[in-house]
């Protein structure tokens, strides 16, 4: 075999046994905390410059194989991220000891039994993949947190760590939403009325990611999917864009972003979800 044959196969086995090991990881995880560690891990991953998510000059075969990899944790990341939604702290009550351990029995059971609607599913798809970029830029502004903190610049470190917590806990909230949409716990006028309404401008999340630019076209492309993507949305958003496609933005549309969020707001308040 060539060296340059040995090379490429040596990166193929490496990035092949890296991406093995997270599915296994991902199939294994039982806990949201558990869950954000892999996801943290992957987010490191990617950045590497011997990234198994990106080996360089593989053959077609040994890339296509690595591209069903990902294809395979992309999916178990949305199923797990269903599955384990972000924890809510419960209000304390005096509950009696054996009534305590009776309830937290049954909510055991319940989280093992957990069904997921097939077709809520599959509604929620080009959600996933916006929430996955959500969380993917909440990774980058955690990153240039903790280079302020070695730079000791601590008016920027503020300002980083209040959006990463805002961008957090945004993401949380409408992770929670769709579980219990998929969940069928609630339907789907109260799906898209609550999870839009996180995205308005008077919510202090919002507000504080819309003062890091490289954020208003990721609220506004995760805004299109909770609201469906219909007719009024799409014809509004080729008012600004020109094309059918995700909203990009370009450094000066910061307005243009703007106005293209509030026709949305108003159209998801002003028709009926089918």
């Amino acid at each position: 075999m060539a060296r340059k044959d040995k090379r490429e196969a040596a990166a193929f086995k490496k990035a092949h046994d890296a991406l093995e090991r997270t599915i296994t990881s991902l199939r294994a995880c039982n806990s949201y905390d558990r869950l954000q560690a892999i996801l943290h891990s992957i987010d490191k991953a990617k950045k590497s410059t011997q990234s198994p998510y990106s080996p360089l000059k593989l053959t077609p075969h040994h890339q296509s194989d690595i591209n069903r990899l990902k294809a395979t944790i992309d999916s178990l990341i949305k199923e797990k991220i269903l599955a384990f939604p972000a924890p809510v702290v419960p209000v304390v009550q005096d509950v009696p000891v054996e009534e305590a351990h009776e309830s937290s029995e049954q909510s055991q059971h319940e989280n093992n039994n957990v069904v997921f609607d097939e077709t809520r599913l599959k509604d929620l798809k080009n959600v996933f993949d916006q929430m996955y970029i959500l969380r993917q830029k909440i990774e980058e502004l955690h990153t240039k947190t903790e280079y302020y903190v070695a730079e000791n610049k601590t008016v920027k470190v503020a300002s980083y760590r209040k959006a990463v917590e805002a961008g957090r806990a945004l993401y949380d909230q409408i992770q929670s939403l769709c579980t219990q949409y998929a969940r069928k716990e609630i339907d789907l006028d109260a799906f898209k009325q609550q999870s839009t309404g996180l995205l308005k401008n008077d919510n202090p999340n919002v507000a504080e990611l819309k003062t890091h630019r490289e954020y208003k076209d990721v609220l506004v492309n995760l805004l299109i999917a909770l609201t469906g993507v219909g007719l009024l949305a799409i014809a509004a958003m080729s008012v600004y864009n020109g094309r059918l496609t995700m909203f990009k933005t370009n450094t000066d549309s910061g307005s243009k972003i703007d106005a293209l969020k509030d026709t949305l707001e108003h159209v998801q308040t002003t028709v009926n979800p089918k």
